[in-house]
């Protein structure tokens, strides 16, 4: 049995899925606090969002239903022109990656979803433009009331 929050394997797992797509060159990275070297682009970091319990918490039953946000932010290169099209091939890459399976592999993850996807913001700077955009998913996910690891 893991005495790690339920959280943090819901992360490992999205770390998982995600780093199974071949486009990412610069790798998938757990709360990458610096940017990524332009070099090591196209990337993705994973970063805990909120974790909120559900409506269903109230009830007197031994359980919780959470819902955990888990934040995605890919970062590429290339061309003014281009750099759209990117983005929207790395949020397809991601989003087909955490919605394969929306129990994440995991028997109390209850569904994934995907959420928001942020207006990307593009740095000019360098050899070439890079743009970043933040993909939000939401995860809802049952765990024990007086353990989150259970």
């Amino acid at each position: 049995m893991s005495e790690r929050h339920k959280a943090d394997r819901i992360m490992d797992a999205a770390l998982e899925r995600i780093g199974e797509i071949s486009r990412l060159e610069g790798g998938v990275h757990r709360a990458r606090a610096y940017p990524h070297p332009e070099d090591a682009l196209p990337a993705a970091s994973v970063y805990l969002g909120t974790d909120d319990p559900t409506e269903l918490a109230s009830s007197g039953i031994g359980h919780i239903d959470s819902r955990l946000t888990l934040r995605v932010a890919v970062a590429t290169r290339g061309s003014l022109e281009a750099i759209d099209a990117e983005l929207l091939e790395l949020r397809r890459a991601v989003t087909c990656a955490l919605m394969r399976d929306p129990r994440l592999g995991l028997e109390w993850v209850i569904d994934t979803r995907e959420g928001a996807a942020a207006e990307p913001e593009i740095d000019p700077q360098g050899r070439q433009p890079v743009a970043f955009q933040e993909l939000v998913f939401l995860v809802d996910y049952r765990r024990s009331r007086e353990d989150p690891a259970q």
